[in-house]
């Protein structure tokens, strides 16, 4: 996105959020992110990410707190692949909960402390690849 993008988009008036995607992990934006917040306040914000294809929980942290180093809220989903259906592991409900949840997101907003359920801290996945599979 363009600095001329980034003004002509503050410009429009909008009931909610404008919605913005970061799906491909291997893409960084953070540069177009910091061109968008200069002229667009973050609360007009929302970026969807996608998790569950092609990117590790390093990935999908490491994304969706670059978004909140510039205070826009992500929106996690995860990548449904209807010719091969099957159904979201723990960590995919656990993190699109905690990061979707705008509550427990600001109150929690390390990940690894996140405690979905008695007992179980997410810094678990953390260290534990094969509980995310």
């Amino acid at each position: 996105m363009t600095e001329e993008q980034a003004k002509e988009l503050n410009k429009v008036k909008v009931k909610s959020s404008i919605n913005i995607a970061w799906d491909n992990p291997q893409q960084n934006i953070e540069k177009d992110l910091e061109r968008v917040t200069k002229y667009l306040k973050p609360y007009k914000l929302r970026c969807y990410v996608l998790i569950g294809f092609n990117s590790t929980i390093k990935d999908d942290l490491l994304r969706i707190n670059t978004l909140r180093k510039y205070k826009i809220l992500p929106y996690v989903m995860v990548y449904k692949d209807y010719n091969n259906p099957k159904e979201k592991t723990q960590y995919q409900k656990d993190i699109t909960r905690w990061a979707n949840n705008v509550f427990v997101y600001k109150k929690c907003p390390d990940f690894a402390d996140y405690e979905p359920r008695a007992g179980f801290k997410c810094i678990e996945y953390l260290n534990n690849d094969e509980l995310c599979n």
